[in-house]
């Protein structure tokens, strides 16, 4: 048992540091542009990375940290990062939160590109004091300093402004420092945004000066130097025997200043040498007014003493610190770190230029050492970083650092007094820290969450064989944990491993990623194989290359998990982890979280022991909290003492029973008999297999200091799962989440969900073992398993449908981010294009601004928000409703895909089934679609007098229009015509007229009578209740409208019903619903668009339609309308139809006169054509059907054959008139004059006989010559 622990209490939120968009990035490059325009220098940002090499320069940083901004300033929290081989410096705005009411976000992602690279520790930022500006220094190995000035209407934009918006060479100005020729700089520090230190390599100090006002363009040097101008040109030579340290290619004195900071009234400069000595030195005038080694300790001087110097490579050696409440005497602190001697030492500051008198050391009988000896396992370890917040008075005093061995970086925090008693101090120091976890994304945990046989290349698995795929697709796309940079450079060195015929095809990126992939896994694995290898040495290959992919993956992720420093925001007490491509905030963990990382604490240590450790008591509030623990740790040794083949399926299954008993009622169930699903879930997993002796041994060990399995009551269990869920509590709070804070919010979100998972599935493996292994008088009389199932599954199913939301993603497409409108520079602002989230985040994270906040430091606060949220659908309480939402929202947006998906999670209503229906509409399975709308018609369609309709309360995405919602809860007929309405939508015309017609259906269930009758009886009855009671009037009138409702609804339903029968060609459906029309107007306009179909595509069916004869003269009237159109027609050059159907349809009426005036227009027509073009038009028309006619042999044209045949039908028609055989004529429409004339049968047979004669006179060579253009006075000659 270690002496001393440090429980892990807090963690790290890892965030993938990435710009926001492709458009987000906006470049301001210090190259002249000449030098530019003649270079071109292509951008590393065009594309992803081709190696490691290359995304090493593109991603990871090499230096990075977070500069905090005043309280006042927006966006207060700057991310820095230098990349490119040190030729780039990124900026980002990493804020959490801003005030709710701010407009502006900043999004966009700087990056400042120089020609030369900027110097190791080159890099200080301050606040401007004249403006809302960010002030940037940078300092190159050329020796310029480069001042860019970043104003605020420039920060908070969310896209680049274009070049003709913003000219970038106006954001920075250039000084050379002539000074370093012959000095060397080591560390450039900001005091202020007008003065500026540079450490130099002889162990001065070079302070560079600026007015208010000036630009950047010049600085005014002045040097600091200890010992007078001697000591200073002694320094630049290096004499004989002189300590120095090496650093890259210069030499460091003894003197350098290592670290450099400002006291807080900017009077002086403390620095920490080499030498391992404090100095301040007096701003104004550049004295030295003490120096003292870190610890106090005396020189000793000597030939034969050996001097301690500090490597370069050392993290953080000094802070300077205001306190609040301070004592008497002390102006401020400065908190030092000995390499030397491992220890921290504090100091007081009370005359920064007094050797004598200038400083107290605080608490000199306290050695403030952390054990990092054991904490580590090594005494071989470097402080790397240290930050300290104290606290007023120096009371909860909050110390944060890292510390480095090998490879391995661990952050570690201690909560302290520093003016406590010594002995206090001392235990705290020693007993009372507390560790960081590295968080969800470092490489050991990701590990954790693979299937081990995914890693093993021995498995036999055939099932997880078959899965492969999916299982590492799941684990490489989940979001958030790798970027999509990453993932595309290891697809190119993957598939530089590929013949290029194949590779060339897997370049379109068109395709998405995970299918790329896929063939590219699939290709490689092929090419490996040898010709007739059978299925098992194809998923054998297949699953080493996968395993191969992920190498690359993990070693570049590995990369950017590089811890470089920590950052400490003193105003809300929140520490970030700097990584090369990731940050992260680092947060309190949740009383589960502590139960989940301390689980071997919870069973190795005592109680006494556990109950008085600080700070891991405070983190359990109650005395159930430590059971709960150890209830904890005995569940999740048990089941992960289980084979994994049993955790993978015991998964499954417990999800498979979640969804399928949440709303089963277990009482009624036992009292039929029969097996629980406990003996079903131990069965088919096959515990009994599972568990022997030395499993079982192992669990009842754990479990004794609960008093054994038989003492385990139904209370503990519920106070366990009670730590799985998160009570809002607290007052709101005039914030909202900025991008970064959607990020962590999510990250926190996927982390509890993760977890809790698993600690779910322990618990309900130990209640499945208890309630089936052991005999009932072996179980507390408080173990109820069945009742403590039931509060399983219902987590377990929230569990899986938060998850679920949280690992799957979307382009957002209804909503964009926090505006960033009044922007100076807003003119040509593209709109940002929209992003990628998941879908937890996108249907839910408008709710966060609605929550409720303790007043808690923010680290704290970003536990409780990311968890309250994250359960603040409550879906234990309203499942179906939440999962409607969703699936509401996934049709609305028309992602059918994750709508398909989710449908598994849909509870078993007629809403649900009604999204099913629109679901299966929106994927074109349309039986489905009618089958489930038919289904949901029963309930969602029964009347409700309520004021709300139930339709209000189920459609919480207004899935369904403001008009549409008044279709439902209205009667069958009504939703129907909302049923039809969406198939008429989606141009399925023939499924509309389905439910149209099944409309109608529901309507004439009142016989069509029946409501004319209705109406006519209100009439009557209105006309004799003129003196009747207003109660009774008032009734009849609201009768009345109710009757004219349904009229209208019914012409309504007749007119889609109609409609769509049309579109169909279905005539008799539509004739049907044509002649229930009773609107007049209505009724007219569908008889012509009947008619009209129906002489296009189905003439004949006219004739066996049973037109009413009501409708005669109206189908006569429309009929000729069209032929008299057709006749009309210029461009008419073959025989109409429409004739032929009104000779057709008025024969069939017995109107022989009718028909015969028909046929004589038609004769008219065909008089007036001409011959060959005619004919010309007839063989065109008619060659597919192999109708040959006469041509240029002498034989009988087309059109002189359908003029005698037009003859001989119309005297045969008049013929069939008996005595009134005649008919008016209209005149010939090329005269357009004269009026209308009898014609007889006896003048048609007689022009018929003038044709006839005509013909055998042309046919015997005799036919009249005419002048030329036919003029009337011109002479005609008979040629015989």
């Amino acid at each position: 048992m270690a002496s001393v622990i440090a429980p892990i209490l807090y963690t790290e939120a890892p965030l993938n540091v990435e710009p926001t968009s492709a458009v987000s990035r906006f470049h301001i490059s210090t190259e002249s542009p000449s030098i530019f325009a003649s270079r071109k220098r292509l951008r590393l940002d065009d594309g992803p990375a081709i190696d490691q090499d290359s995304f090493a320069q593109k991603h990871v940083a090499t230096e990075s940290s977070i500069f905090f901004r005043s309280k006042e300033k927006a966006p207060r929290s700057i991310l820095w990062r230098v990349l490119e081989d040190s030729k780039v410096l990124e900026l980002q705005c990493v804020d959490l939160i801003q005030d709710h009411r701010s407009t502006q976000e900043s999004l966009l992602t700087f990056r400042l590109s120089f020609v030369n690279a900027i110097r190791p520790n080159g890099v200080a930022f301050a606040d401007s004091h004249s403006h809302d500006a960010l002030e940037v220094f940078v300092l190159t190995t050329s020796n310029e300093l480069f001042t860019f000035s970043l104003r605020r209407d420039l920060l908070v934009r969310s896209t680049a402004p274009s070049s003709s918006d913003f000219d970038a060479t106006t954001a920075f100005k250039t000084y050379a420092l002539s000074s370093f020729s012959f000095r060397h700089p080591y560390k450039l520090v900001a005091l202020n945004d007008l003065e500026l230190l540079v450490s130099l390599h002889d162990g001065s100090l070079l302070r560079l000066e600026r007015r208010a006002g000036e630009n950047g363009s010049t600085w005014r040097e002045t040097f600091f130097h200890e010992g007078g101008w001697g000591k200073s040109l002694r320094g630049l030579i290096p004499w004989k025997g002189q300590n120095t340290v090496r650093y890259g290619a210069i030499d460091l004195t003894s003197g350098t200043a290592a670290e450099v900071e400002a006291s807080p009234d900017g009077e002086h400069v403390f620095t920490v040498s080499f030498d391992h000595t404090l100095k301040s030195w007096n701003a104004k005038t550049g004295k030295v007014g003490f120096q003292i080694d870190l610890m106090g300790e005396e020189r000793l001087e000597g030939r034969g003493h050996q001097q301690y110097l500090i490597g370069p490579g050392q993290g953080t050696l000094l802070r300077v610190l205001d306190v609040l409440q301070k004592p008497d005497g002390d102006a401020y602190y400065c908190v030092v770190w000995s390499p030397k001697s491992q220890q921290f030492k504090f100091w007081a500051v009370r005359d920064a230029d007094s050797q004598e008198y200038g400083t107290r050391d605080v608490q000199s009988d306290v050695r403030f050492t952390p054990p990092l000896n054991e904490f580590m396992g090594t005494n071989v370890w470097q402080l790397a970083d240290f930050d300290i917040k104290p606290g007023t008075g120096w009371r909860d005093t909050q110390l944060w650092l890292s510390a480095r061995s090998g490879s391995v970086l661990r952050t570690f925090t201690l909560t302290f007094d520093l003016l406590a008693s010594a002995d206090d101090l001392e235990y705290a120091w020693k007993h009372q820290w507390a560790e960081a976890s590295s968080g969800s994304l470092s490489p050991s945990h990701l590990a954790s969450l693979l299937d081990h046989r995914l890693l093993n290349d021995t498995t036999s698995d055939d099932d997880l064989a078959i899965s492969a795929s999916d299982e590492w697709l799941s684990f490489l796309l989940f979001p958030g944990r790798f970027t999509s940079d990453l993932l595309e450079t290891c697809l190119i060195m993957y598939q530089k491993g590929i013949p290029s015929t194949t590779r060339s095809q897997q370049k379109d990126g068109s395709k998405p990623f995970q299918e790329r992939l896929r063939e590219a896994i699939a290709n490689k694995a092929k090419g490996n194989l040898t010709q007739g290898a059978d299925m098992a040495s194809h998923a054998s290959q297949s699953a080493k290359e996968w395993r191969e992919f992920y190498g690359a993956v993990k070693y570049l992720h590995t990369c950017r998990a590089d811890p470089i420093s920590l950052a400490l925001d003193r105003e809300t007490g929140l520490c970030w982890s700097i990584r090369a491509e990731q940050i992260a905030p680092i947060r309190t963990c949740s009383e589960i979280e502590v139960y989940q990382h301390n689980e071997d604490l919870f069973v190795e240590q005592d109680e006494e022991w556990i109950i008085n450790s600080l700070p891991l008591a405070d983190f359990l509030p109650d005395d159930l909290s430590l059971s709960a623990a150890r209830l904890f740790a005995a569940a999740r040794s048990f089941r992960f003492g289980l084979s994994t083949y049993l955790s993978r399926s015991f998964s499954d299954l417990a999800s498979t029973f979640a969804l399928r008993d949440a709303e089963a009622d277990f009482t009624q169930r036992s009292r039929k008999g029969g097996h629980t699903p406990l003996y079903h879930l131990y069965e088919q997993c096959d515990f009994a297999g599972e568990v022997g002796d030395d499993e079982f041994a192992r669990l009842t060990e754990s479990v004794q200091e609960l008093g054994g399995l038989g003492e385990l009551e139904n209370s503990i269990f519920e106070t366990l799962l009670d730590k799985l869920s998160e009570p809002a509590r607290g007052q709101e709070r005039e914030q909202a989440l900025s991008r970064y804070g959607d990020k962590a919010t999510i990250r926190g979100a996927q982390d509890t969900l993760i977890r809790g998972k698993e600690t779910l599935l322990d618990i309900l493996a130990l209640v499945v073992f208890m309630s089936q292994d052991l005999e009932s008088d072996e179980m507390s009389r408080g173990f109820w398993p069945m009742e403590l199932y039931s509060n399983i599954v219902i987590k377990i199913r929230e569990y899986d449908v938060l998850l679920w939301m949280a690992s799957h993603v979307r382009t957002e497409q209804s909503k964009a981010r926090r505006s960033s409108g009044g922007e100076s520079l807003r003119s040509s602002q593209a709109p940002p294009p929209q992003p990628t989230m998941t879908i937890l985040e996108s249907i839910f994270i408008g709710d966060w601004q609605s929550m409720v906040f303790p007043s808690e430091p923010l680290s704290s606060l970003l536990t409780y928000w990311s968890r309250a949220w994250t359960f603040g659908p409550n879906l234990a309480v309203n499942y179906d409703g939440v999962t409607a939402h969703v699936m509401s929202n996934f049709i609305k947006h028309e992602d059918y895909h994750l709508a398909y998906q989710f449908t598994r999670f849909l509870p078993r209503n007629s809403w649900a089934t009604y999204l099913k229906g629109r679901l299966f509409l929106g994927t074109g399975d349309y039986e489905y679609a009618v089958a489930s709308l038919r289904r949901a018609a029963e309930d969602l369609s029964t009347p409700s007098h309520k004021k709300t309709k139930p339709i209000e309360a189920a459609d919480t995405a207004n899935l369904i229009s403001a008009t549409q919602r008044e279709l439902f809860n209205a009667g069958s007929p009504r939703f129907y015509m909302h049923c039809c309405s969406l198939f008429e939508a989606a141009k399925l015309h023939s499924h509309a007229a389905d439910f149209a017609s099944l409309a109608l259906s529901g309507l004439d269930s009142d016989n069509d009578d029946a409501l004319d009758s209705s109406i006519m009886e209100i009439d009557k009855r209105k006309r004799s209740m003129q003196d009747s009671p207003a109660a009774m009037r008032v009734d009849l009138a609201m009768e009345e409208i109710r009757l004219l409702k349904v009229s209208e609804l019914k012409e309504d339903i007749l007119s889609r019903l109609f409609t769509n029968s049309l579109q169909t060609n279905h005539y008799e459906a539509a004739f049907s619903a044509l002649v229930k029309f009773t609107n007049p107007a209505i009724k007219r306009s569908s008889l012509t668009q009947l008619l009209s179909s129906l002489l296009n595509s189905s003439p004949s069916t006219l004739l066996s339609l049973p037109f009413p004869a009501s409708l005669d003269s109206e189908v006569d009237a429309t009929l000729l309308s069209l032929a008299r159109k057709t006749l009309s027609s210029t461009s008419t050059t073959t025989t109409p139809q429409n004739i032929h159907l009104l000779y057709s349809y008025r024969i069939s009426r017995d109107n022989y006169r009718g028909a015969a005036e028909g046929l004589y227009e038609y004769l008219q027509w065909l008089e007036s054509q001409d011959s060959e073009t005619y004919d010309t038009a007839h063989r065109m028309n008619d060659h597919s059907n192999a109708d040959v006619f006469a041509d240029e042999d002498g034989e009988e044209s087309r059109l002189e054959t359908d003029l005698m045949d037009t003859y001989l039908l119309l005297i045969n028609t008049l013929s069939c008139c008996g005595d009134e055989a005649w008919i008016l004529a209209e005149p010939t429409t090329d005269t357009g004059k004269g009026k209308r004339r009898v014609v007889t049968l006896e003048d048609v047979r007689r022009e018929y006989q003038g044709e006839l004669d005509r013909r055998s006179e042309i046919a015997q060579g005799r036919f009249p010559l005419v002048g030329l253009n036919g003029d009337a006075g011109a002479m005609e000659v008979d040629v015989f």
